[in-house]
């Protein structure tokens, strides 16, 4: 499915996507947009994120107690992996985990439970580095 981005709208929002690789959510979007001055409707930001995430140029991961939505943009790269998540129990934010271990724990989990884990929706807990230093 082709995305159009024929408005200035649009292409506002895959301007804040691209610069931003990690996680965001649509809020984030909006907060960014706004802080620029730029007049974007929340409306057109969560239809263009729909947009996007079924063309296959954002991943959409939908994790935490209140099952935020979380967009990454990978630009429709078929080299972008599943990985697994840390997310910040205080302030919120979302990190990758590309980590061997967690790998090791996956193939453990096959080979022992013949259980696959789905780590794109796998989140480990706790607190991020700033949030620690408090």
């Amino acid at each position: 499915m082709p995305v159009h981005h024929n408005t200035r709208q649009k292409a506002l929002i895959l301007d804040v996507l691209e610069k931003n690789r990690n996680h965001v959510t649509a809020e984030d979007v909006i907060t960014l947009l706004h802080s620029h001055e730029e007049k974007v409707g929340r409306a057109t930001v969560y239809r263009f994120l729909r947009e996007l995430e079924a063309a296959g140029k954002v991943k959409k991961y939908t994790l935490g107690e209140k099952n935020t939505a979380y967009y990454q943009y990978t630009g429709g790269d078929s080299d972008c992996h599943g990985h697994y998540h840390l997310m910040c129990d205080i302030c919120g934010k979302l990190e990758h985990l590309d980590s061997a271990v967690a790998e090791q724990f996956a193939q453990s989990a096959r080979e022992s439970y013949g259980f696959i884990i789905d780590c794109s929706r796998t989140v480990f807990y706790g607190k991020c580095k700033s949030c620690a230093k408090m």
